[in-house]
Formats: C-alpha cells, sequence, structure tokens
C-alpha cells in the first residue's frame, strides 16, 4: 500500500438478502481525485460508505491508511446549527488536532464567504451551506469522501462547487460518489458502478 490509501479486494455487500455490491476490487491513491459513478440505485453510495468505514458489514478485505486524517461530505451538510459559520470551521480543526485560524480566514476570503463567518447555518443558503461544509473537511482532512456533492444544488452552484473541488484538490485525496457528469471531468480516474458492478 506504497501509494494506495485504500485498497479493497472482493468487497460485497448484501442487505435483507438483497446483494448490493458484488466483488469490488479498486485501489483509491494519495493526491488523487476518483468518482463513482453510476445511476441511482446502482450502490455508489454503499461502497462510499463502507470505504469510509461507517459500513461494516461486508465480505472481502478491505485495507486503509489510518495515517490519513479522513473527512465526509453528506448530501446534507453536517453542520452545526447551534455555532456560527466560524466557529463551526475552527472546532472541526481543533478536533483533528490542529490551531491554525489563519487558514479558516485565508480560504473562507478565497471563496468569498469570510462575511459569513458569525452567521448562523440556517441563516446560509443551499449553496453558501455546502460551501461551508466543503471549507470544513478540507481545512482538517487529507481524505474526504464526498456524497452526491451536488445533488441539491442549481446548476450555477453545483458549478462552483466543482470548480472549487478541483482548486482545492492539491494535496488531498477525494472519493465522490456521483452521478454528475461534470464530476467526471475533473477526476483522476472513474469507477463506474451498475447493479453493484464495476464495469
Amino acid at each position: 500500500m506504497e501509494n494506495n490509501i485504500i485498497e479493497a479486494t472482493d468487497l460485497s455487500f448484501s442487505y435483507d438478502h438483497q446483494k448490493v455490491l458484488k466483488n469490488i476490487n479498486i485501489q483509491i491513491e494519495k493526491n488523487k481525485i476518483f468518482s463513482i459513478y453510476g445511476p441511482s440505485g446502482s450502490g455508489k453510495t454503499t461502497l462510499l460508505f463502507i470505504l469510509a468505514e461507517l459500513i461494516k458489514n461486508y465480505s472481502g478485505k478491505l485495507s486503509i491508511n489510518h495515517n490519513f486524517k479522513k473527512g465526509f461530505l453528506f448530501q446534507k451538510n453536517n453542520l452545526l446549527n447551534e455555532l456560527t459559520i466560524y466557529d463551526n470551521l475552527r472546532i472541526s480543526q481543533l478536533i483533528k488536532g490542529i490551531d491554525n485560524e489563519s487558514e479558516i480566514i485565508n480560504i473562507m476570503k478565497k471563496l468569498n464567504v469570510y462575511r459569513l463567518k458569525d452567521r448562523l447555518p440556517n441563516e446560509l443558503s443551499t449553496g453558501e451551506q455546502q460551501r461551508i461544509a466543503f471549507i470544513k473537511n478540507i481545512i482538517s482532512n487529507d481524505l474526504i469522501f464526498f456524497d452526491e456533492p451536488t445533488s441539491s444544488l442549481d446548476s450555477k452552484n453545483a458549478e462552483e462547487l466543482i470548480d472549487i473541488l478541483k482548486k482545492y484538490s492539491n494535496n488531498k485525496t477525494y472519493v465522490i460518489a456521483t452521478h454528475d457528469e461534470r464530476i467526471k471531468l475533473i477526476s483522476d480516474k472513474i469507477f463506474y458502478l451498475e447493479d453493484g458492478v464495476i464495469l
């Protein structure tokens, strides 16, 4: 696993006796963008959750390099509504043992959301919330999983988020479950999943 962060061998998963994933073999290398692409119901979110160690009862072998700090951006952002935007970002750093306030300020300014720092999450638009959730992940993690990051966004906000994903991908590893054609264009490798099988 010298260059690989994750290796999955013969990975299978069943739910209520129905096979969702069948003998998946993939390698996730560091500092690249991977997309798990496929139609709804193909098993891509299940595969993403297993790779992120959020689902455990699979069969097969999963090897993960735990030296990398790991984050997850769900379809619904996981911001804490009781905290300001700035405090949400600050606490995500501190939990991972990172203390770098200047990084938070710099990236918020670059993404034109510094003006939102004292607001609460429910005072933001969906696009703004997704942008903040993205910042929250990249300031404290090396390996980040994304579950349909553009699904709740209109076309303009989706394109902006994809541009941000690409712009801030240096020294990061992204694993993205998606059916958005535009994310394929920024990916270094694409796993096409259909009926639980990588084609």
